[in-house]
């Protein structure tokens, strides 16, 4: 399983490398690295000072962005690539992608302990992570599951960086008590059991629970994928889960943000029911919040469908304004 792992980053790598993005390590400082790949004209050597950059990342940027800046966040996925391979060929053709690993997934680590490990903390570790790359002007945002509760807290974050906001599938919305009917529904008692399996058994209630189509394989395949990829820094993802910000009793009311928002659900999802989608444009107006339910689809519609998925979304970010000059 392990040989077939690699073969298959092997290749998805060269995949992403055909489409001009490179890999790069950038240190935000001296215990944390983010892991990203990024368009090619953006690789520069960096000194991992947040907020001070080199003479020849500051040079550099002067070049970036020939194309409107987008950053693509994935959900409670190994790793970046797992997500939005699918979605890589066709939206860098029309925009400067940015695909980083979210802290504690993939290569993206950090040496700092006694954390509060939130979507907050992980919005931060991204917008640190774009200046030292060099991006200056605006950016969109496609965040999927986890993904868009942190492209949300950035955009509230960081109103004049971040211009228009998909996002797919996610628990924005999500209430306590909507916490409490999925896990009753799927018999398990924290929200960590169904997205960091650890048997067999809470494989298959996880596969279950993201696809539409059911999706059968051997159990000696599903052990083997728990070893890949679940295994690695399991406690801290679980961490993350523990200290997840919206959906529990602490969460403040969701703000009201100025950007522009694609909402994209899966007509079937079974981790965030599509009324939490409903809910999320109510919540936001349906001037500046469009809403998407595809068919057929589950809880991640950009793998199921990507042909569809990818002309929604890249619909939607080229008929909102280009990016400006931030404030």
């Amino acid at each position: 399983m392990v040989f077939i792992q690699n073969l298959v980053w092997r290749f998805t790598s060269i995949h992403v490398k055909s489409c001009g993005l490179r890999s790069q390590l950038v240190n935000l400082d001296n215990d944390t690295v983010i892991h990203c790949w990024v368009p090619a004209s953006a690789l520069t050597s960096q000194d991992g000072r947040v907020g001070c950059k080199s003479s020849s990342v500051a040079a550099a940027s002067k070049k970036l962005e020939t194309k409107p800046a987008l950053m693509l966040i994935h959900g409670f996925a190994p790793n970046a690539l797992l997500c939005w391979e699918n979605q890589v060929g066709t939206l860098t053709k029309e925009f400067d992608v940015y695909i980083p690993d979210l802290l504690f997934f993939g290569n993206s680590t950090t040496k700092l302990t006694e954390k509060r490990w939130t979507e907050s903390f992980q919005a931060e570790c991204l917008m640190q992570m774009l200046q030292l790359v060099g991006v200056q002007n605006q950016i969109q945002l496609v965040g999927t599951s986890y993904g868009g509760m942190v492209a949300f807290r950035m955009a509230e974050m960081y109103p004049n960086f971040v211009k228009n906001v998909v996002i797919s599938s996610s628990g924005v919305g999500f209430m306590s008590t909507s916490l409490d009917e999925l896990l009753a529904r799927s018999n398990l008692s924290s929200i960590s059991e169904l997205l960091l399996p650890s048997s067999v058994k809470g494989m298959k209630v996880f596969l279950a629970n993201v696809t539409y189509k059911a999706m059968w394989l051997p159990n000696f395949i599903l052990h083997d994928m728990l070893q890949v990829l679940y295994e690695e820094n399991r406690e801290e993802r679980k961490q993350l889960l523990d200290h997840m910000i919206f959906g529990t009793k602490d969460a403040l009311p969701l703000p009201q943000l100025s950007q522009k928002f694609l909402i994209v659900w899966g007509e079937h999802d079974e981790v965030f029911n599509k009324n939490l989608a409903y809910e999320l444009q109510k919540h936001l107006g349906t001037s500046r919040a469009e809403l998407v339910v595809m068919k057929n689809c589950g809880h991640i519609p950009q793998i199921e469908n990507p042909k569809e998925y990818n002309r929604i979304i890249l619909n939607f970010l080229k008929t909102c304004p280009q990016n400006s000059t931030k404030d």
